[in-house]
């Protein structure tokens, strides 16, 4: 999978969340949205399910109301009287007016659909930009990953800082034991589309493998990655629990 940015990686966890017949207006949506432009943000998406669920509300009273007009023009015609005409409140007939819009659809050619797509397809873990010590570098992004590790070369291209030893044994993916040459603290920072940085600080350990890996531990002290990252869980689960929807929030 290509490099994704810090804010396209919370949009994927976002819209990976909308699972099941249940939310594939609100999945095409916001899908649409992000084909539209590569500066979608958390809280773009987040409006435009609000605007949904607005809209969805809207149109369920304007069609009780419309069944209580026609019962009730039916229950007059039949004694005889003529029916009285129903009148919307000024904002009930703007509520119509614009939800009376119809988006055109458009394909979805652009690379962050492409990137959303084949993630949810084939689970793939996304490379995140990270800066380690003042140097930008790629690391493979893996919520099952308790340390975070890079390879030895990428390490002296950090300017190999001093290594600790440490006990710490580490495995690949295959189960093969990684080969851990030491660790060393790290400050490192995220950066998102708009040039704003998260900053954070941990142990980073150094392994002879070509293994880059970004671990929870770090992952935890991206706050609002972290929080999308939870939500997408609690949403994969609702969604396969429950038909019952729940609104995602936009991180604190």
């Amino acid at each position: 999978m290509d490099t994704i940015d810090f804010d396209g990686l919370q949009c994927l966890f976002y819209v990976a969340g909308f699972q099941g017949p249940d939310f594939a207006e609100y999945r095409t949506r916001l899908l649409r949205m992000l084909d539209q432009s590569e500066k979608i943000t958390l809280k773009d998406l987040t409006a435009e399910c609000q605007f949904i669920k607005s809209y969805k509300e809207d149109s369920r009273m304007l069609e009780g109301e419309r069944t209580s007009t026609i019962r009730r023009r039916s229950s007059s015609n039949s004694n005889g009287k003529q029916a009285k005409p129903m009148h919307f409140t000024p904002d009930q007939t703007r509520r119509k007016r614009c939800h009376s819009v119809v988006q055109p659809t458009t394909p979805c050619h652009n690379r962050q659909i492409r990137r959303v797509i084949a993630a949810l397809k084939k689970d793939d873990h996304p490379h995140l930009d990270v800066t380690i010590n003042g140097h930008p570098t790629q690391l493979l992004f893996d919520m099952g990953a308790k340390i975070t590790i890079v390879s030895e070369s990428k390490w002296k291209l950090f300017g190999k800082p001093r290594l600790q030893k440490t006990d710490v044994i580490g495995f690949a993916a295959n189960g093969a034991p990684l080969k851990i040459r030491g660790r060393f603290d790290a400050e490192f920072a995220v950066s998102n589309s708009s040039g704003e940085q998260c900053f954070g600080h941990g142990t980073c350990f150094v392994t002879g493998d070509d293994s880059i890996v970004l671990g929870m531990p770090w992952i935890r002290q991206l706050r609002d990655l972290y929080k999308a990252i939870k939500k997408y869980q609690i949403h994969r689960s609702l969604s396969t629990t429950s038909p019952t929807f729940a609104m995602p929030s936009l991180p604190n």
